[in-house]
């Protein structure tokens, strides 16, 4: 359904230069792979899906076998590279920890924001948006769904939680950073940081022209709507509590605000950080009754290489 005001989007008119590229590496091909899993379980009618980062996995859909030694940002341009010459001109861009963790809104994902990107010569639209209890820091577009253009010193315009590239855009982007970063600094966690610090060259399109979506305005499900709604509400309440409260309490109701609802439901951080299980994406998923989807990864999680997950934390029963 289109809101009054909001920009009416044919169906079938904008999916055909559209991609998906999950990033890994090599001891997180099974991550990788159960994303991928999820994406076809939860995205109907999703953009052809890529992965990047491996060199042993015979699956064509793997674009980079490259030395396992080379840096992210490097192995990154190159996958870019090979969907550009392909055709393709616009790419979200999933990291192997994140998962949809319900119904997605196929429609927004494959028609009305890839039609936002073009239309608004975007470099950027990111998933993980404002809202449930984020505040906007920038510019909220009533008749693009209140998508919102931040501003050009909002630190996080570049997140890698899932997000939508103008492909032309985020190639130039890695040039940069790859003429101007030594390789033991071409990591993920640098790219998020450092594209978006003062550092960046002041190009229009790379200060002026990122956006992230109100997730609330673009989710699949009404219900799930209501429910966000009353959990952010009930974490308000929990953390004036918490303030007051035994010590560690605020910790533990933390998980409440870590997911954000949207057109691509997702947990703030993924279902891993620093290699290890994310405890609060465990709780979230308890709390939502999510016993299958926690079931199905830790069987994914069992094919891992057991050098891998050694020294790493298994799938609690916290």
């Amino acid at each position: 359904m289109v809101a009054e005001g909001d920009v009416a989007i044919e169906p079938g008119a904008e999916s055909g230069r559209t991609c998906i590229l999950v990033s890994a590496s090599e001891p997180t091909v099974w991550l990788a792979r159960f994303t991928a899993e999820r994406i076809a379980q939860c995205w109907s009618a999703h953009p052809p899906l890529f992965f990047c980062g491996s060199q042993n996995t015979p699956d064509e859909r793997w674009l980079r076998r490259g030395d396992p030694h080379e840096d992210w940002i490097g192995i990154l341009r190159s996958a870019v590279s090979e969907l550009g010459r392909r055709g393709y001109t616009r790419m979200y861009l999933v990291l192997d920890d994140h998962p949809p963790l319900f119904r997605c809104h196929a429609g927004h994902l494959n028609e009305t924001l890839p039609h936002y990107l073009d239309e608004l010569d975007a470099v950027y639209i990111g998933l993980n948006g404002w809202g449930q209890g984020r505040e906007p820091c920038g510019r909220v577009l009533a008749n693009h769904h209140r998508v919102e253009n931040v501003a050009a010193d909002f630190r996080w315009k570049f997140s890698l939680h899932p997000g939508l590239w103008n492909l032309a855009a985020l190639s130039r982007l890695l040039d940069w950073m790859l003429e101007t970063l030594p390789p033991e600094r071409r990591s993920a966690w640098v790219f998020e940081r450092f594209g978006g610090g003062e550092q960046l060259p002041d190009e229009d399109r790379w200060q002026h022209r990122c956006y992230r979506v109100s997730g609330i305005d673009m989710t699949a499900s009404a219900a799930r709507r209501v429910v966000r709604n009353v959990e952010w509400v009930a974490w308000r309440g929990l953390n004036a509590v918490a303030e007051r409260g035994p010590r560690g309490l605020r910790r533990r109701i933390d998980f409440l605000r870590r997911y954000y609802e949207g057109p691509y439901p997702l947990f703030w951080s993924g279902l891993m950080q620093k290699g290890k299980v994310f405890p609060d994406a465990q709780r979230f998923l308890r709390w939502r009754l999510r016993f299958s989807l926690l079931a199905d990864f830790r069987r994914a999680r069992a094919t891992a290489p057991r050098a891998w997950v050694a020294g790493r934390d298994a799938v609690s029963a916290d």
